[in-house]
Protein backbone atom coordinates (compact mmCIF):
# COMPACT_ATOMS: atom_id res chain seq x y z
CA UNK A 1 0.00 0.00 0.00
CA UNK A 2 2.48 2.47 0.60
CA UNK A 3 3.11 2.55 -3.24
CA UNK A 4 0.05 4.42 -3.48
CA UNK A 5 1.13 7.05 -0.91
CA UNK A 6 2.38 9.17 -3.69
CA UNK A 7 -0.57 9.08 -5.75
CA UNK A 8 -3.05 10.66 -2.75
CA UNK A 9 -4.20 14.31 -3.35
CA UNK A 10 -3.24 15.92 -0.26
CA UNK A 11 -5.24 19.40 -1.62
CA UNK A 12 -8.41 17.47 -1.23
CA UNK A 13 -8.24 14.88 1.34
CA UNK A 14 -8.84 17.81 4.58
CA UNK A 15 -12.36 17.47 3.77
CA UNK A 16 -12.32 13.61 3.45
CA UNK A 17 -10.30 13.81 7.02
CA UNK A 18 -12.83 15.90 8.64
CA UNK A 19 -15.57 13.87 7.36
CA UNK A 20 -14.43 10.37 8.53
CA UNK A 21 -12.80 11.96 11.94
CA UNK A 22 -16.24 13.06 12.86
CA UNK A 23 -17.80 9.56 11.95
CA UNK A 24 -14.70 7.54 14.00
CA UNK A 25 -15.67 9.78 16.99
CA UNK A 26 -18.85 8.69 16.95
CA UNK A 27 -18.42 4.92 16.17
CA UNK A 28 -16.11 4.91 18.97
CA UNK A 29 -18.52 6.97 21.57
CA UNK A 30 -18.83 3.86 23.49
CA UNK A 31 -15.84 2.65 24.20
CA UNK A 32 -14.15 5.13 26.18
CA UNK A 33 -14.51 5.32 30.17
CA UNK A 34 -15.68 8.96 30.02
CA UNK A 35 -18.56 7.82 27.57
CA UNK A 36 -20.33 5.62 29.88
CA UNK A 37 -23.28 8.05 30.17
CA UNK A 38 -23.42 6.75 26.01
CA UNK A 39 -23.52 3.46 26.03
CA UNK A 40 -27.00 3.07 26.79
CA UNK A 41 -27.98 5.14 24.05
CA UNK A 42 -27.97 2.75 20.98
CA UNK A 43 -27.61 3.91 17.23
CA UNK A 44 -30.73 3.25 15.29
CA UNK A 45 -29.71 1.39 12.04
CA UNK A 46 -30.99 4.64 10.11
CA UNK A 47 -28.44 6.63 11.62
CA UNK A 48 -25.79 3.81 10.84
CA UNK A 49 -27.33 4.33 7.17
CA UNK A 50 -26.97 8.35 7.51
CA UNK A 51 -23.15 8.10 8.31
CA UNK A 52 -22.30 5.40 5.94
CA UNK A 53 -23.57 7.82 3.06
CA UNK A 54 -21.85 10.52 4.89
CA UNK A 55 -18.69 8.23 4.57
CA UNK A 56 -19.50 7.24 0.51
CA UNK A 57 -19.80 10.91 0.16
CA UNK A 58 -17.00 12.26 1.24
CA UNK A 59 -15.13 9.62 -0.80
CA UNK A 60 -16.86 10.74 -4.02
CA UNK A 61 -15.65 14.23 -3.12
CA UNK A 62 -12.41 13.18 -2.82
CA UNK A 63 -12.36 10.90 -5.92
CA UNK A 64 -13.88 13.74 -8.05
CA UNK A 65 -11.62 16.42 -7.26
Amino acid sequence: MMTRLSKITATYLGAATAVIEQLFARSCGGTHPHAAEKMSAKPTVSEFQEDWEKAKAARNAYLAE
